[in-house]
């Protein structure tokens, strides 16, 4: 009788504790991602990165905020205009989607902006464009594979073909059917079951077909 209650009251006790932490993690997140939402500057992105990091080294088999943190940093990325730092903040981006795709390496989302990381590479200096434009269609294509409704997969797919120049197959004719592509499946989208799934990328989408638009 004395083993049964203490089997019980150890299961009560573990099953207290998990809750607990699923508690913390949903609350770091919420919190995280209501800041992302606000951000306003390079900065911003950067503070961003960090608060999302604390959360994954905390829950280390979740790949959300690795996601998350390696995002901003490639927007932070981006937005730096000193060039000789770019690197710096991708290699801190690579480190995040590489933890993530160990905890799930046939996530569709994770690749789509380590595609995205590789177009950040390119502006450090346009001499690296063969290099890692191919690269970046390498991860486009592993995350159509992995999930062909994914619309921000289509979206890269897109700004990589937008921003290649005509001569070697890319320009905005032949980059909208793409953004077309990923409008239609960003209203086709229901519900998430993973609330902290990525949802970015539908106005972006609207705003890179317009460009395309003015091209034309």
């Amino acid at each position: 009788m004395k083993n049964l209650l203490l089997t019980t009251a150890l299961f009560l006790g573990l099953g207290l504790t998990v809750n607990a932490q699923n508690e913390r993690f949903a609350k770091g997140m919420e919190a995280s991602l209501t800041k992302l939402d606000s951000v306003k500057n390079q900065q911003d992105y950067l503070n961003t990165a960090a608060s999302f990091q604390r959360i994954a080294l905390a829950e280390k088999t979740r790949w959300e905020p690795y996601y998350y943190s390696a995002y901003c940093r490639i927007i932070a990325a981006f937005m730096e205009q000193d060039k000789d730092k770019v690197d710096g903040i991708l290699d801190a981006a690579e480190e995040d989607l590489n933890a993530a795709l160990a905890i799930n390496s046939k996530n569709s989302e994770v690749y789509t902006i380590q595609a995205m990381l590789y177009q950040a590479r390119i502006s450090v200096s346009f001499t690296r464009g063969m290099k890692y434009s191919g690269m970046a269609n390498e991860s486009i294509e592993k995350a159509i594979v992995m999930n062909p409704s994914n619309p921000r997969a289509y979206y890269i797919k897109g700004q990589n073909i937008f921003y290649t120049p005509a001569m070697f197959g890319g320009g905005a004719d032949k980059a909208k059917p793409n953004f077309e592509k990923a409008l239609a499946l960003f209203n086709a989208q229901g519900t998430a079951t993973n609330s902290f799934a990525p949802a970015w990328g539908k106005n972006k989408t609207i705003g890179m077909l317009k460009a395309c638009e003015e091209k034309q």
